[in-house]
């Protein structure tokens, strides 16, 4: 028998008890929630669980459904997404004309600004330029 405490925990756990629970059932184990009054050893309890569970489920493909549609919106408004760029398009200009004149190399001017060659190398790809 499984038991939960927490009153929340009953829509994470739905999620994750139907699949196990169908595993268990040939065993004669039975879940039970003391908070929603769920028990799944009688026919009422079932259906409350399978309720939860389908509700469960409906509110997760909203969130995934919603989310989505705001990361496109974002997208046709031409936000960009995700994590800022650690240099400016001024520190990858001068990054860039160091390099080029022979300066410094990568990793100087990783360290210059306080960042990883690799960053640097990503925002020259990002913005055509190449390294010599």
């Amino acid at each position: 028998m499984a038991v939960i405490a927490y009153q929340s925990a009953i829509r994470q756990t739905a999620k994750i008890t139907t699949p196990v629970r169908k595993k268990l059932a040939p065993y004669i184990i039975h879940f039970v929630s003391l908070s929603e009054g769920i028990n799944t050893t009688n026919p009422g309890g079932r259906l409350v669980f399978h309720i939860f569970s389908a509700v469960a489920e409906f509110q997760r493909e909203i969130i995934v459904e919603n989310t989505t549609a705001g990361l496109n919106a974002a997208r046709r408004k031409g936000t960009r997404l995700g994590r800022p760029p650690k240099l400016t398009l001024d520190e990858i200009a001068e990054a860039h004309r160091q390099i080029m004149q022979g300066r410094k190399d990568m990793g100087e001017v990783a360290g210059l600004f306080d960042v990883h060659p690799r960053t640097v190398e990503r925002a020259f790809e990002r913005e055509g330029l190449k390294a010599a």
